[in-house]
């Protein structure tokens, strides 16, 4: 069911995502030392690092896949080098496209009936004032093997960053791997994490962007628009034919399988 799905989802989302494989547990983060980066121009490395500081925008460790895994093997592992932030947009200068670890997830609130989304602000590096899932790049510390739980402890971060929500929720949801081939990303997508009506109270926007609740009933009609960032999307299409239907939802007087079957067919 899950190999026809992918199939059927790049079908879709061709050109724009990549789906590699449904996982149950997290892969091991190897992140490998970093070198001289003699192929990059340390001039407009120095530059970038100067206009974020005069931003105040972070300049955060990143962590690039350097070698393909085999995606469907239970136990991959991902092997990555560590970038800064101002050494990537120079690399994105050079028409590069780096392959970042991230991590994501579909957040819902079941009690208001409510996706929880992110307009993305009008000056950040990609897909600027589009509506996309909370989420962002997992931060290596340094060298070695990592830690267990690095993408949940990093999409649970992100989530706080760009929200103010905190979860709470231990028991994970399946994980959905793709890549986003405009920019490079490697996206873990955690299909469905709920949040209660009360923390709802909490939320609060950031530099990256605005927190937007959408109704479930309004969720047919934006999907049919052009103002999602395409890996947004294809997560929520994917945690609809997946997660949703276990949990009666409604969207519209539409179920959740009808909603994705109206999408990706009509």
């Amino acid at each position: 069911m899950r190999k026809k799905l992918i199939e059927e989802l790049n079908d879709y989302f061709k050109n724009e995502v990549e789906f590699f494989s449904f996982i149950e547990k997290e892969p091991l983060i190897q992140n490998l030392k970093r070198d001289s980066f003699q192929n990059i121009d340390k001039k407009r490395v120095l530059t970038h690092r100067k206009i974020l500081l005069q931003n105040n925008r972070p300049n955060d460790l990143h962590a690039v896949l350097v070698n393909k895994p085999l995606w469907s093997d239970k136990n991959f592992i991902l092997e990555n080098k560590i970038y800064d932030f101002s050494q990537i947009l120079t690399l994105r200068e050079d028409n590069y496209k780096p392959q970042i670890i991230s991590s994501s997830a579909v957040l819902f609130c079941k009690e208001t009936q409510e996706l929880i989304l992110h307009r993305r602000a009008k000056d950040v590096a990609t897909y600027p004032d589009r509506l996309h899932i909370l989420g962002g790049a997992y931060i290596p510390t340094d060298s070695g093997n990592s830690k267990k739980n690095e993408l949940f402890k990093t999409v649970v971060r992100e989530i706080y960053e760009e929200s103010n929500l905190h979860i709470s929720q231990t028991d994970k949801p399946y994980i959905v791997v793709t890549k986003e081939l405009s920019t490079g990303f490697i996206q873990f997508c955690f299909l469905g994490l709920q949040v209660s009506k009360e923390s709802l109270i909490d939320i609060k926007s950031s530099w990256e962007g605005d927190v937007q609740k959408v109704a479930f009933k309004e969720l047919p009609t934006l999907l049919k628009s052009k103002d999602f960032v395409p890996s947004g999307k294809a997560n929520i299409l994917t945690w609809l034919k997946t997660q949703a239907e276990d949990l009666n939802l409604k969207f519209d007087n539409l179920c959740a399988t009808e909603l994705y079957n109206e999408i990706l067919h009509n």
